[in-house]
C-alpha cells in the first residue's frame, strides 16, 4: 500500500470515528401557553443515539427544585422524542422546562430552557391515544434526595410512580395521599407557607418595633 492510499485510509477512519462519537444534536418545541385542563406535551427532536432523553420542568420562579419525566421515541420517527407534563393547578401561572439529552459517556447536552405561560383561554394540538395514556402513568423524576414527590403547582393525577434521586422506581404514595385527600400538599402547609413567605420578604424591609418597616442601614455606615 502506497503511502497516500496509507494516508487518505487513516484520514477516512478518523472522520467516520469523528461522525460517530460526536454528541447527540437536540431541538425542542416552544409552547405557545399551557392549559388547566390539559397535559402540556412537550416534543424534541434528537439526532444520534442518545441513552436517555428526559425533560426538566417546574413552576416559574418557585423554589421546589426541577422535576423530570422521561421521553420516549416515536415508532413512525426514532429521532422525534415526546412526553406529556403533570397537569398545572389553577394557581398555577407559567412553567420553565428544559430537554436535556443524555450520551455515551454520561455527555449531557441541553436545549434552551424556555417558559410558557398558565391560561385558560389556552389552546393546544389534541393528545394522541399514547399520550392519554401516558399522562396516566406518570413516572415524575426527583433531582433531590429530600425533594417532596408532589411538585408545587403541579396535580397529582395520573403521577403513579416516582423516580428517586439516587434512581430508584417506587410507587408515589406522597401523591396517592394527596389524590385521596388525606394530605395536603407539601407546598400548601402552613410550615412551607410560612417559610416561603420569610423568603419573600428577606433583604427588602427590616422591622423596626417602635416604628414599623425601615429600609436597612447602608453597609458604609457605622
Amino acid at each position: 500500500m502506497s503511502r497516500g492510499i496509507a494516508w487518505l485510509f487513516i484520514v477516512s477512519l478518523s472522520v467516520a470515528g469523528w461522525v460517530f462519537a460526536s454528541p447527540p444534536a437536540v431541538t425542542q418545541n416552544r409552547l405557545a401557553c399551557v392549559g388547566h385542563k390539559a397535559n402540556a406535551r412537550i416534543t424534541a427532536h434528537v439526532e444520534g443515539n442518545p441513552a436517555s432523553v428526559r425533560v426538566y420542568f417546574r413552576q416559574a420562579g418557585d423554589p421546589c427544585g426541577d422535576y423530570y419525566v422521561d421521553m420516549r421515541p416515536s415508532p413512525e420517527d426514532p429521532s422525534l422524542y415526546s412526553t406529556v407534563l403533570p397537569l398545572v393547578t389553577p394557581d398555577a401561572t407559567a412553567v420553565t422546562y428544559q430537554v436535556k439529552v443524555f450520551g455515551a459517556g454520561a455527555k449531557e447536552i441541553d436545549a434552551e430552557p424556555m417558559t410558557a405561560l398558565v391560561s385558560d383561554n389556552c389552546t393546544a394540538p389534541p393528545l394522541s391515544p399514547e399520550d392519554f395514556r401516558a399522562a396516566k402513568t406518570i413516572a415524575l423524576g426527583l433531582t433531590k434526595e429530600t425533594q417532596h414527590a408532589v411538585p408545587c403547582h403541579f396535580k397529582c393525577d395520573g403521577v403513579l410512580s416516582v423516580i428517586t434521586a439516587s434512581g430508584q422506581l417506587k410507587p408515589n404514595d406522597e401523591c396517592r395521599l394527596v389524590l385521596a385527600g388525606k394530605l395536603k400538599p407539601w407546598y400548601l402547609t402552613p410550615t412551607a407557607l410560612a417559610i416561603a413567605g420569610v423568603g419573600a420578604g428577606a433583604g427588602v424591609l427590616v422591622l423596626n418595633p417602635s416604628n414599623g418597616p425601615r429600609t436597612p442601614p447602608s453597609p458604609a455606615r457605622p
